[in-house]
């Protein structure tokens, strides 16, 4: 939720870039010498590591219209006889599938 002692922190993530940087089996992609190595992890770790609030957001939605279909398909969809009813469980799973399919990207792109 937060992040305590920032300048500690700071320290932290510079030494662990600097360490990275000069580590001989380290991201060779990185850079070609131990400045650009360093940059680029320094880069890595100073990156915003909280998931975005449109991700969260869409997957949120989507385990909550996966909960809707489910109990659509519970409720509505079962007739007094244990046969299903056409229309609900069609609207129902729909909506599952919708709801699965958007928690999925919710939380790959989270």
């Amino acid at each position: 939720l937060w992040t305590p002692h920032a300048a500690d922190l700071a320290a932290a993530n510079a030494e662990i870039a600097r360490r990275s940087a000069v580590d001989p089996e380290g991201a060779v992609a990185a850079g070609p010498d131990v400045a650009a190595r360093e940059a680029w992890h320094a880069a890595r770790l100073a990156a915003d590591p909280r998931p975005s609030v449109p991700a969260t957001a869409l997957a949120i939605l989507g385990i909550l219209c996966f909960l809707a279909g489910i109990g659509v398909v519970v409720r509505r969809a079962v007739s007094d006889r244990g046969r299903l009813v056409r229309r609900p469980a069609l609207v129902g799973a729909i909506l599952t599938v919708v709801g699965l399919v958007g928690w999925a990207a919710g939380l790959y792109n989270a």
